[in-house]
């Protein structure tokens, strides 16, 4: 084995700029070093694209927390809602509403008798903006069906 010096072996693989082989490589500093980073465009995507862990009516988010090891030594930890990704059923709007909801959300839309009557009987700040936007709508739908009898 033939022992090189780092700057060597860097200077090396980093392509010289102006090299056919590489085009828009960029020219190593003074020194010979400076490692060629190719960062991943998709490792950004990923980070401007991830939609919030939230749910959508009630904002439930992620809660922040202590694992708590035998010997009571602590490290931080993240409590995570339960997020099921399921479509409700509205009477007024006579269609299903796709919704990621929280499995605690959905057991209380289900005890108090459906979407339509779970957001009539929520109060604003209980809701998400989205949850307001929806709960106007189902309202203004029932009274147009209201008026249509």
């Amino acid at each position: 084995i033939v022992r090189m010096p780092v700057t060597r072996v860097i200077a090396a693989i980093i392509p010289e700029r102006g090299d056919s082989r590489f085009p828009g490589a960029p020219a190593l500093d003074a020194a010979g070093g400076g490692p060629y980073i190719r960062r991943s465009h998709r490792a950004n995507e990923r980070k401007r694209n991830r939609m919030s862990r939230r749910c959508q009516l009630t904002g439930t988010g992620a809660l922040r927390g202590m694992h708590v090891s035998h010997a009571h030594n602590r490290t931080p930890r993240r409590f995570r809602p339960n997020l099921q990704i399921c479509s409700l059923y509205s009477d007024a709007l006579g269609a299903g509403v796709r919704l990621k909801i929280a499995a605690a959300t959905l057991r209380s839309v289900e005890h108090r008798g459906g979407l339509d009557s779970y957001l009539a009987k929520a109060r604003a700040d209980e809701l998400t903006p989205f949850g307001r936007r929806l709960k106007t709508r189902i309202r203004k739908a029932a009274e147009r069906a209201g008026e249509a009898r």
